[in-house]
């Protein structure tokens, strides 16, 4: 093998490498750093709730987060937007599956719901720091 094609090989790991990395961690978009720990979340679509009963899901400010999205409706498209964020995942049709990821922000309410279907499909992320708590226990 000769040289030139050993350093393209070397080259195409490396950046297959740096790819899964940033992969893992939810894409560069959100500018964390590799470090940073995921949070991972998985809201099954079937029946026209996600995960049966559209939890209100309990978030850390600053954290990152990578929502797995599964579709186990026959039949029906979904996705999974959350409108404050300008966030929208990839539309899965029946027996697939995509991921949103996004680094929680301060001072927010958070909804997500599917596109689809924003009646019966509608959750929220109740982002909390902590400080409620701590006031409480101050009192």
């Amino acid at each position: 093998m000769s040289i030139r094609i050993k350093q393209w090989l070397v080259a195409v790991v490396l950046t297959v490498g740096a790819m899964g990395i940033s992969v893992a961690r939810g894409g560069d978009s959100t500018g964390g750093s590799p470090g940073d720990p995921v949070r991972t979340i998985v809201l099954t679509a079937k029946d026209m709730k996600f995960n049966a009963t559209n939890p209100t899901i309990d978030l850390e400010p600053g954290k990152w987060i990578r929502i797995v999205i599964r579709n186990e409706d026959p039949g029906m498209k979904h996705d999974l937007t959350i409108p404050e964020l300008g966030l929208r995942s990839a539309v899965i049709e029946t027996g697939e599956t995509t991921v949103l990821s996004f680094r929680v922000p301060k001072n927010v309410l958070l909804t997500y719901l599917c596109s689809f279907h924003p009646v019966s499909m509608k959750g929220v992320f109740n982002v909390d720091d902590g400080s409620a708590a701590s006031e409480l226990a101050q009192e």
